[in-house]
């Protein structure tokens, strides 16, 4: 199981069976970096992987290698995309292993008949196929086998269930793809954040952040997503500590200055339950643990009460964090150099601040791309610029005065102007601009 706190500087994840955690905090860059990642290769690669084992027409077993690295590329190319497959890489990976088999079967055996449905229910012959594509991902006591095998029995088998075959839905009409869940993942994202947030829309600018949400839940129909929800009054930082085994650490000048006497304070404290505060207060035994507590709280409780959801998938997890940036008015654009979004404060700001591998920004090197670009495209901006800097150098050097430099770039600024409106021949232009 895991779960997911939010308030107001971002969430954390957490992962109670492996105690595992990781943080995003309120620039939501995992977020956006993610819409941006390309999946299709995922598609391809585990296509491959299921190809190189079980022929997928006959689903015959092939004699495939003992060493595969399909499997890792996989993991890397999937951790790369977002931190919360860092931690639950294997899953996806054996969830779209499992769904990509059962949908190979059913298209076979129901689209194209070329497998007997039979066949693909004899429970035998079923697991000895998946159990070869999940060997590398299997631990001992997992039942991954049956239950994929359960899901699609109660998919298909008409005769157990009583239904007859033309009511079995979701048949595939075309070749299954790999990872299909994970890429409609990624699409709903993406349609979230353009629909909801992106000021680019303009056709959704006039409406409010929750309009703009309702006119895409009523256009996409997307999926309701129930998640179980809990409210906690421990700060984000003080959950990481307790879920990472430690305590809350005082300073050394509140008198408590290492985890043995923190944990003491609390130990005392946690005695209150066990007295009649209401009508007695605080016990004088307990006065000073208490001080240490109401202390700490004055400069590190949070603002606000943080929200615990229960996560079952990537789906759930972003598409709460699209809930809290919508709650906070966020608006994000494309950054037009990186092509990645970014939270704006102002409208105008077109480049993000993310920095290339030169350690340059966005908002240095979009500007002058663009100015190189439009040069490119502009016979008339290229001469101009040219024949500008010329001029400035002759300026520096004294040979123009400040009056005959600023009535020069008066006059060129204007035959530009025509020159681009075609009301000046480029070529009249280009000898004005040598004079």
């Amino acid at each position: 199981m895991a779960w997911a706190r939010f308030d107001n500087t971002g969430y954390i994840y957490y992962n109670e069976k492996t105690s595992k955690i990781f943080c995003t905090d309120s620039t939501h860059a995992d977020l956006f970096d993610y819409v941006a990642e390309d999946l299709s290769l995922l598609t391809k690669l585990l296509g491959k992987y299921v190809s190189n084992k079980i022929d997928t027409t006959t689903f015959t077993f092939k004699d495939f290698p003992s060493t595969d690295d399909t499997l890792s590329e996989i993991e890397q190319l999937l951790m790369a995309a977002h931190p919360y497959y860092i931690y639950e890489s294997t899953n996806v990976i054996i969830n779209a292993i499992g769904n990509y088999f059962n949908n190979l079967l059913a298209y076979s055996s129901l689209h194209l008949k070329t497998l007997s449905r039979d066949c693909t229910l004899d429970k035998n012959w079923y697991i000895d196929r998946i159990t070869v594509l999940l060997s590398p991902l299997l631990q001992a006591g997992d039942t991954y086998q049956e239950d994929f095998y359960y899901k699609y029995q109660k998919w298909i088998n008409p005769k157990e269930y009583r239904i007859e075959e033309s009511f079995i839905t979701d048949i595939p009409t075309k070749m299954p793809i790999a990872f299909a869940e994970e890429l409609k993942t990624q699409n709903m994202i993406y349609d979230m954040l353009y629909f909801i947030l992106d000021i680019s829309n303009q056709n959704l600018e006039s409406l409010t952040l929750p309009q703009r949400a309702w006119v895409y839940e009523n256009i996409f129909l997307s999926e309701k997503t129930s998640v179980k929800r809990q409210f906690s009054f421990l700060p984000l930082k003080q959950y990481i500590d307790d879920a990472t085994n430690s305590q809350i650490s005082f300073s050394h000048n509140e008198g408590a200055n290492n985890l043995e006497e923190s944990n003491k304070i609390f130990d005392i404290l946690r005695n209150i339950k066990n007295t009649d505060i209401r009508h007695k207060g605080i016990p004088k035994n307990m006065m000073n643990a208490f001080k240490y507590a109401t202390d700490y709280a004055k400069k590190n409780a949070p603002d606000k009460i943080s929200e615990q959801y229960e996560i079952n998938n990537l789906y759930q997890l972003l598409y709460l964090e699209i809930i809290s940036m919508i709650q906070s008015n966020i608006l994000i654009r494309k950054c037009k150099n990186c092509g990645k979004y970014f939270l704006i404060k102002n409208r105008n700001v077109t480049y993000c601040d993310r920095r290339d591998s030169s350690d340059m920004p966005c908002s240095a090197i979009g500007p002058k791309r663009s100015f190189q670009k439009k040069m490119e495209q502009d016979e008339a901006l290229k001469i101009y610029t040219r024949a500008y800097k010329t001029h400035h150098a002759r300026f520096r050097k004294g040979k123009m005065s400040l009056n005959e430099f600023g009535t020069w770039c008066k006059e060129a600024k204007a035959n530009l102007i025509k020159a681009r409106n075609e009301e000046l021949d480029i070529s009249v232009f280009q000898e004005w601009l040598k004079e």
